[in-house]
C-alpha cells in the first residue's frame, strides 16, 4: 500500500468528520460575512428604536454564531489531520516493528524515525492543515467578502481588490510573530522523536521479548496523548491571532457605529455631504478590510504544490516495502518442547561467516555453544529468535522448520538473556513484566529466585521505582532484575549469552536458580568454564568452525580434547 493510498483510505473512513468539516467553513464563513452586513442594516434602521433592536440582536447573534462555528472548524480541521498523521504513524510503525530484521539492520534508525515522526508530519500537519484546508477556507472567506462588498458599494470593493497586494507586503513583515506556542510545540515534538528513536533503537529487544503488540498500544496511547495536546495548541494559538484581531475589530465596531448614529441623527452634519448610505458603506467596508486582508495573506502563503512533500512521500513508499517478517498460516501450537535442532545450518554475512553446523538438545538438556570472545554469538543468538535466517540447512523445534513457526509464538518460547536484554526507563514492575500482563504469583516467584525483594524495599516507591541515571542499582542489582525478567517470561526454552555478565558470584546463583526449572531446553552462549561444567552438551566452536562436539563426561575423560584444554586454562 502506497502513502497517498492510506491517506485516501483514512479520509474515507472519516467521510463524516470531512462533512462536518465542509459544513462548519461554510457557516463561519456566513457569519463573518453576515455580522458585518447586519450591521449595515442596523445602521439603516438606527432612527427607530423597535427596529434597530431587533438588528442589534441579531448583530449579537450572528457574531456568536461565528465565533462557534469557527472554532469548531478549527477542531475538526486538526482533527482530520491528527486522524491521517496518526493512521500514516501507526501503519510506519507496525510496518518498523513487523519488519524483516536483517532489512531494518540496512536502515540507520534516524531514517527509520524520520519517516514515522518528521516525513508524516510534513505530510499531514504541514501540507494537509496548514496549506491545503487553510487555502479552501480562505477562498471560501475571500469569495463571500466581495461578494458582500460588490453588492453593498461597487467602487470601495474594487478599491479594496486593488489593495490587497500592497497590504500583503506589509503584512509578511509581521510573519515571525505569528506563532506564540512554537517554542513550546517544538520542544515537545523534539522529546517525543527522540523517545521514539530510542524505541526504534531497541527493536531488536522488543522483538525478542514478543512486545510489539505493547509497544503498539503505548505508540497508539502515546499519539492519543499528542493529538490532544497538538488541538490544544492550535486552538490556544488560534483564540489568541483571533481575539486580538477580533478586540481591534470591536474597536473599530464601536466607534463608527457611534459615529454614523450621531452623524444620520444630525442633521448639521448634512453640510459634510455625507449621506446616510455612505456612512453606512464605510463603516462595512471599515469591517469587512482587516479580514479581506488576513484571508489574501493566508492564502497567499500557502504552498500548494504536491512537489513540497514529493521526497517525503517517495521515502514513506519506500518504508513501506520493508518485507513483513510475520507470516499467516504458520504453526502456532506445540502441545510440548521435546527437541531443538541445527541441521546443517551455513551462515555468510559481513558479521560472521560459518557452514554445515550441527546440533540438537533435548527437553531436561542443557547444551553449551562456546564461542570466542565478540565472535559468532550474537548471530547464534538471532538465528534461535528468528531475527535472521541461515542461508542453507534448517533450525527446528520437534522437527518442524523455523519457517514453517509462527514468529510470534516461537518467541513466546524462549526466555533470553542477551547483551541487548537492557532495562528500560520505567518501573521495576514494568521492566519484568514487560510485555505481559501482572501475574501476582509469578511476579513474587522470580522476585524469590532472584533475591530482588531486599533490593526493591530500599527504594521508597518499591516496586514502582523509575529505573533512571539518577537510581541507586548496582550492576549485579540490574542483572537480577534483567534475570527475572527472563524467568517471569516461563519460557520453554532458556537462552543465556554471558558474554558482557562478570563472571562473579551473582552470575553462579542465578544459573544454579535457573537450573532448577524443569522441562526446559537450556542454550549457554559462553566461553565460561564454570557455566559449561553445568552443561551436559558442548559445541565448540573456533574461526567460525565447530571443531570439536559432544557429551561433557565423554569430553572431560579424553584428555587431549580441547575441551580439556579450556577447563586447564581456566583453572
Amino acid at each position: 500500500m502506497r502513502t497517498k493510498d492510506i491517506i485516501f483510505n483514512t479520509l474515507k473512513n472519516n467521510k463524516g468528520l470531512v462533512v462536518r468539516l465542509a459544513v462548519y467553513m461554510l457557516f463561519s464563513t456566513l457569519f463573518l460575512v453576515g455580522f458585518p452586513l447586519i450591521g449595515w442594516k442596523l445602521l439603516e434602521n438606527a432612527e427607530t428604536l423597535k427596529a434597530s433592536s431587533i438588528w442589534l440582536v441579531l448583530f449579537a447573534l450572528s457574531a456568536f454564531l461565528f465565533f462557534i462555528f469557527d472554532n469548531l472548524r478549527v477542531k475538526t480541521n486538526v482533527k482530520l489531520c491528527n486522524k491521517v498523521n496518526s493512521q500514516l504513524q501507526n501503519v510506519l510503525y507496525k510496518t518498523a516493528l513487523n519488519g524483516d530484521f536483517r532489512e531494518l539492520e540496512k536502515l540507520d534508525d534516524a531514517y527509520l524515525t524520520k519517516n514515522i515522526i518528521i516525513n508524516t508530519r510534513k505530510i499531514t500537519l504541514g501540507y494537509m492543515e496548514n496549506n491545503i484546508l487553510v487555502f479552501i477556507n480562505e477562498i471560501l472567506v475571500t469569495i463571500a467578502i466581495f461578494i458582500a462588498a460588490f453588492s453593498v458599494h461597487p467602487i470601495f470593493a474594487a478599491i479594496l481588490l486593488a489593495s490587497l497586494p500592497i497590504i500583503y507586503m506589509i503584512l509578511k513583515a509581521f510573519v515571525k510573530f505569528s506563532d506564540k506556542f512554537y517554542d513550546k510545540k517544538m520542544q515537545t515534538e523534539k522529546e517525543r522523536i527522540n523517545e521514539i528513536s530510542k524505541k526504534i533503537g531497541n527493536i531488536k529487544n522488543i522483538k525478542i521479548k514478543n512486545g510489539i503488540q505493547k509497544e503498539e498500544n503505548i505508540f497508539s496511547d502515546d499519539l492519543k496523548r499528542y493529538s490532544k495536546s497538538h488541538i490544544k495548541n492550535e486552538i490556544l494559538n488560534f483564540l489568541s491571532n483571533k481575539s486580538t484581531r477580533a478586540l481591534l475589530s470591536a474597536v473599530l465596531m464601536v466607534i463608527f457605529i457611534s459615529l454614523g448614529i450621531i452623524l444620520m441623527n444630525n442633521q448639521e452634519n448634512w453640510s459634510l455631504g455625507i449621506r446616510n448610505t455612505e456612512v453606512r458603506d464605510i463603516l462595512l467596508f471599515v469591517l469587512l478590510t482587516p479580514t479581506a486582508y488576513a484571508s489574501f495573506n493566508k492564502i497567499t502563503s500557502c504552498h500548494l504544490s504536491p512537489l513540497q512533500i514529493s521526497t517525503q512521500l517517495e521515502e514513506i513508499d519506500q518504508f513501506l516495502l520493508i518485507r513483513s517478517e510475520i507470516k499467516e498460516g504458520q504453526v502456532d501450537h506445540f502441545d510440548d518442547v521435546r527437541i531443538l535442532s541445527f541441521d546443517n545450518v551455513s551462515y555468510s554475512s559481513n558479521k560472521a561467516n560459518f557452514s554445515n553446523v550441527s546440533f540438537e538438545v533435548k527437553k531436561n538438556q542443557k547444551i553449551a555453544l562456546y564461542v570466542e570472545p565478540d565472535s559468532i554469538n550474537d548471530v547464534l543468538a538471532n538465528l534461535l529468535n528468528k531475527l535472521e535466517k541461515p542461508q542453507y540447512g534448517s533450525i527446528s523445534i520437534n522437527d518442524c522448520d523455523f519457517n514453517r513457526i509462527d514468529t510470534k509464538y516461537l518467541r513466546e518460547l524462549i526466555s533470553e538473556i542477551i547483551p541487548d536484554s537492557k532495562l528500560t526507563k520505567n518501573s521495576i514492575k514494568e521492566n519484568i513484566i514487560y510485555p505481559f500482563e501482572f501475574d501476582e504469583y509469578q511476579y513474587n516467584d522470580v522476585l524469590n529466585k532472584c533475591l530482588l525483594k531486599e533490593t526493591i524495599s530500599r527504594f521508597e516507591n518499591k516496586e514502582s521505582t523509575i529505573i533512571d541515571e539518577q537510581i541507586d542499582l548496582s550492576e549485579d542489582e540490574r542483572l537480577r532484575i534483567i534475570w527475572a525478567s527472563a524467568l517471569y517470561r516461563d519460557g520453554k526454552i532458556i537462552l543465556i549469552d554471558d558474554s558482557d555478565i562478570k563472571n562473579n558470584e551473582t552470575k553462579y546463583d542465578l544459573i544454579k536458580e535457573l537450573l532448577k526449572l524443569k522441562n526446559r531446553i537450556f542454550i549457554f552462549i559462553t566461553n565460561d568454564a564454570e557455566v559449561i561444567k553445568n552443561c551436559d552438551k558442548i559445541v565448540i566452536f573456533k574461526n567460525n568452525e565447530i571443531i570439536e562436539a559432544g557429551e561433557i563426561i565423554e569430553l572431560q575423560k579424553d584428555k587431549k580434547s580441547f575441551f580439556s584444554t579450556i577447563l586447564k586454562n581456566k583453572k
